[in-house]
């Protein structure tokens, strides 16, 4: 039996042991004949085996003008049946690899056309692959571009396409200025170029598949034999005419170089099995059931453009994430302190409190230790590439903590930690001081994920920052740490504390979604702080009728920043968005709405234009300024607007974008982009001291009109172990999501011992807590600033008493 393998050239030694015979076909591919008893042995040290299956040659269409034969000098190549035009120079027979030159021309000058045959017109896929590499050893030989048209067919349809075969021509086709066409029937060529269920990687297909006459394919592949003088265009006809045009047809993702690593969700109604995009060479990571994304250098989306792109989600786009920053002042550790009610009677044992993080969490450090010493970190999952990472059990951890130097095992955390923080609050203990948070009994959970590629960050973001995350990488984060949970059979509280401000605010991006839809698994809590953003100058809003031209500054207060914004707007017609330079700068204004790249005396604009955005209908401007000198840019838009008109402006968050402002701004659309997903828990901070909202403390509405936060709870001056021996006291929305992560925590346990089925999600659990928010008098609820009420963990117990209503 006749076998094509690749295999590792280490294993060279052990072909010869078995093998009938061996033909060497390159440095990875070989023809192998063996008995059938060895087949299984052959499988067994070969990387891919495929049997040397049948090819039928087919009636050659001889014709072929003496313009074109007379008008390049190339080598054309034609595989089929024997022909008997007087023009051919040579004949090359496959069966035997003998070539027969015509005794009238043995010069190699002008067009030399060669036919190969079998006189049974018939051969196997090995002589297949010898012919091919015989014609790439001419045209190396004559240094002649070439055009092969190959007129086959194969009778079994399993390897009728995208077979081990075709991927060894593949290997020599990339090393000639060359193509080789294969004729086939027109409802067939979608097929060669779909993905196939074979063991081995995606390979590039060099090969042109058309329903062309001889003469129609050579036609269409002569004009890319040169493009100057000794440069072929071969490649350039794969490249630029088949497969290699862009996914994304928009100026940011264009700037993404070619190497970079990305994430591309797919669409909800219209994608394949995911076995089917790992056969392409892609990465799926799944989210719901066989939904998921996909992740993979952005050269290799855009080879299988044609094939990805009803495929994918549009418009693409990187939400870029940061911390909610929060104040933190130190305090020396001679205190007593308790953030919940020091007579809880559920203090969460049984349930994981979770956290998605992008710096390391002090581990040693004894608030997040249990009586005996022992960690109560059930897990750490570091993330490594996309869903790959390396988990840390308790086990593990506890190992570290036994050891002299625990940070050579499981990396320490160099400075303060807010995921200590974050724990800390929620749940932690020590005794010295005497110390307790709110779910004490509690175990944790944490995943780390990578921060966010500088490059990713400056297209979509601003400011690089380390603690910039893309969407993506909480999500992969966030699943890890739920999918462990429900392994171990046990509720999780999560929070993920991140928010972004370049989107449009209403939960409508895929992975928003994604997330509003995990929100509502049973044994879930997903809690969002509301963000900092509410006195940053950072958004601007516009209802209703409005003049003919509104304008908005953009201050930029310091030099070698790099700005990145976007306009949302629903029912208005806008004319133009026009913007001005400082005063002083000179040039001439841009208009956003249109797409490009403008340069402006030192300073880069760029912008994606006016379109419509699939996921909620409405128009968006995505725009970017590098390098803008210090002074006041002006956006000036000309619209005609009406009752309902809705026009928005954001720049990236604090930490993206510190030094740059909008005047005027508006505070009462400032919740950061996740917490406004939908069946999330949205949390905002207050002072209980002097009742007042934090001032920074995100609030008001989502893009389509929901009040945010959910509510608000005291969130100033909360104690907590920052790193280790060192305290803080810590006031912001971050501290506000902690607390009410320990608050979760304590019902799921009430539950638990309860025996309730079925355990709430994230819904019920807002239902919950909101059912005991106080609303103050005189303030109409739902309030954009305080939401539906302010939750008091002073009355926990209270809540920890209400039945449980199935």
């Amino acid at each position: 039996m006749k076998f094509i393998v690749e295999h590792d050239e280490k294993e060279n030694g052990y072909l010869g042991q078995y093998a009938v015979h061996i033909e060497y076909l390159g440095l990875n591919y070989k023809v192998i004949e063996v008995e059938e008893k060895y087949v299984s042995w052959l499988r067994g040290i070969t990387k891919y085996i495929e049997p040397s299956f049948n090819i039928e040659l087919c009636k050659k269409e001889e014709y072929i003008s003496e313009t074109i034969l007379n008008s390049q000098d190339m080598v054309l190549v034609s595989i089929g049946t024997k022909s008997s035009n007087k023009r051919i120079d040579a004949h090359y027979n496959m069966n035997t690899h003998t070539f027969e030159q015509n005794s009238t021309r043995k010069d190699t000058q002008g067009c030399r056309w060669i036919n190969c045959y079998s006189p049974t017109q018939k051969i196997d896929a090995a002589t297949y692959i010898w012919c091919i590499r015989y014609l790439r050893d001419i045209a190396n030989e004559w240094q002649k571009p070439i055009i092969i048209y190959a007129n086959i067919y194969v009778p079994d349809e399993a390897y009728r396409y995208r077979a081990l075969t075709y991927k060894a021509v593949n290997s020599y086709l990339s090393d000639i200025d060359g193509v080789l066409i294969t004729k086939c029937a027109k409802a067939d060529i979608c097929k060669y170029y779909s993905p196939s269920q074979k063991s081995y990687e995606f390979y590039l297909d060099h090969i042109i598949y058309l329903n062309d006459s001889l003469e129609q394919a050579i036609t269409k592949a002569m004009p890319y034999l040169y493009t100057s003088h000794d440069h072929f265009r071969f490649k350039s006809m794969y490249r630029d005419d088949r497969q290699n045009s862009v996914l994304f047809e928009d100026v940011f993702y264009q700037t993404i170089v070619p190497d970079q690593e990305i994430y591309i969700p797919l669409n909800l109604g219209n994608f394949r099995e995911p076995d089917d995009y790992e056969a392409l060479g892609l990465k799926h990571i799944p989210l719901i059931g066989d939904y998921g994304m996909l992740y993979a250098k952005k050269s290799v989306f855009d080879e299988l453009g044609e094939v990805l792109r009803m495929e994918v989600s549009h418009p693409f786009y990187v939400p870029i994430l940061s911390y909610s920053p929060c104040d933190k002042n130190s305090i020396t550790p001679n205190f007593s302190y308790s953030v919940a009610p020091e007579n809880l009677k559920y203090r969460g044992k049984g349930v994981y409190i979770g956290i998605i993080a992008v710096d390391d969490v002090d581990y040693t450090d004894e608030a997040l230790l249990t009586r005996e010493g022992k960690s109560r970190i059930a897990c750490i999952w570091q993330q490594i590439r996309a869903d790959e990472g390396v988990y840390w059990y308790k086990d593990q951890i506890d190992e570290a903590l036994l050891s002299e130097a625990p940070g050579e095992m499981i990396k320490l955390p160099e400075g303060e930690s807010s995921s200590t923080v974050m724990l800390g609050i929620a749940g932690g203990r020590s005794n010295e001081p005497n110390y307790s948070g709110v779910a004490t009994e509690a175990e944790f959970l944490v995943a780390k994920v990578n921060t966010a590629p500088e490059v990713l960050q400056r297209l979509y973001g601003g400011m690089p920052c380390e603690g910039a995350i893309t969407m993506a990488d909480a999500l992969v984060g966030a699943l890890k740490l739920i999918n462990f949970a429900k392994e171990k059979e046990k509720p999780l509280v999560l929070c993920i504390p991140f928010n972004g401000n370049i989107d449009p605010h209403d939960g409508s991006l895929i992975l928003y979604q994604m997330l509003g839809q995990i929100a509502q698994r049973e044994y879930l809590t997903i809690i969002i702080p509301a963000g900092e953003e509410a006195d940053k100058m950072h958004h601007y809003s516009l209802k209703g009728n409005q003049p003919a031209t509104t304008a908005v500054n953009i201050r930029v207060q310091r030099e070698n920043q790099n700005i990145v914004g976007i306009i949302y707007q629903k029912f208005v017609n806008i004319f133009t968005t026009i913007l001005y330079p400082p005063v002083g700068l000179g040039g001439e204004p841009i208009d956003l709405k249109i797409a490009g790249v403008t340069r402006l005396r030192g300073a880069t604009i760029y912008s994606n234009g006016y379109k419509i955005s699939f996921l909620n209908g409405a128009i968006r401007i995505l725009f970017r300024i590098n390098n803008p000198p210090v002074g006041e840019w002006r956006i000036e838009i000309t619209s005609d607007t009406e009752v309902l008109s809705q026009i928005d402006i954001w720049i990236s968050q604090q930490d993206l974008n510190e030094h740059i402002t909008l005047n005027p701004a508006s505070p009462f659309i400032t919740v950061g982009s996740l917490g406004n997903t939908n069946n999330v828990m949205t949390v905002g901070g207050y002072d209980k001291q002097s009742m007042v909202v934090l001032r920074s403390s995100g609030r008001g509405y989502s893009w389509d009109n929901r009040v945010k936060p959910l509510f608000i709870t005291d969130a100033s001056n909360i104690i907590a172990p920052c790193k280790q021996g060192e305290w803080v006291a810590v006031t912001g929305t971050l501290a506000a999501a902690s607390v009410m992560l320990g608050a979760a925590a304590t019902l799921y346990c009430k539950f638990i011992d309860e025996q309730v089925f079925p355990f709430p999600n994230t819904l019920v659990m807002n239902s919950m807590i909101l059912s005991t928010v106080k609303q103050l008098d005189g303030v109409e609820y739902p309030n954009p600033s305080q939401g539906y009420g302010i939750f008091d963990i002073q009355t926990l117990n209270a809540l920890l008493s209400i039945p449980y209503i199935l």
